[in-house]
């Protein structure tokens, strides 16, 4: 199925602000880290806070809902913004560099002598957080919302692994 994608002016601009935002806190990150001793979550936490609705209203998701994706039939899902589409696939973009970049950063004598808690960590830990994510989500749909329907727990387990 073709997705045609309609965007105004100003979302290009929003899309590309926030990615020069990501760009410039990445390159002074290590400047900002030696200055100010705080995490790189707390750090990009405050730049958000700072950028967003509360404070500069330089980055507000809530006036993007204007632009709605549109199928090759012509149909427009008005419940989906074509804008969190980009800000959401930007993250796990964002998300994706971060992990490598730290899963590169781990020395393999720390691997060698820890391979017990992670496969720990990896294996137990891991299906119980799919289970407790999957019974929250079991939960959540037995609550009546919008004509959502309800959902078995096998349906639950599928949405949990997500």
């Amino acid at each position: 199925m073709q997705v045609l994608i309609h965007l105004d002016e100003e979302y290009y601009y929003t899309v590309l602000s926030i990615g020069l935002v990501i760009m410039v806190v990445g390159l002074l990150r290590e400047f900002l880290s030696l200055k100010f001793p705080a995490s790189d979550i707390l750090l990009a936490s405050t730049v958000g806070i700072i950028l967003g609705p509360s404070i500069a209203n330089a980055i507000n998701p809530f006036d993007w809902n204007g632009t709605y994706l549109e199928t090759e039939m012509g149909d427009i899902d008005r419940h989906f913004p074509i804008v969190y589409k980009y800000v959401t696939e930007l993250m796990r973009i964002v998300l994706a560099v971060q992990l490598v970049a730290f899963a590169l950063s781990v020395p393999w004598d720390y691997i060698a002598k820890a391979w017990k808690a992670q496969s720990v960590l990896l294996t137990l830990i891991m299906v119980f957080m799919w289970l407790a994510s999957s019974v929250v989500v079991f939960i959540a749909f037995k609550i009546p919302f919008n004509g959502a329907r309800e959902l078995n727990f096998w349906e639950s387990l599928l949405i949990g692994k997500q």
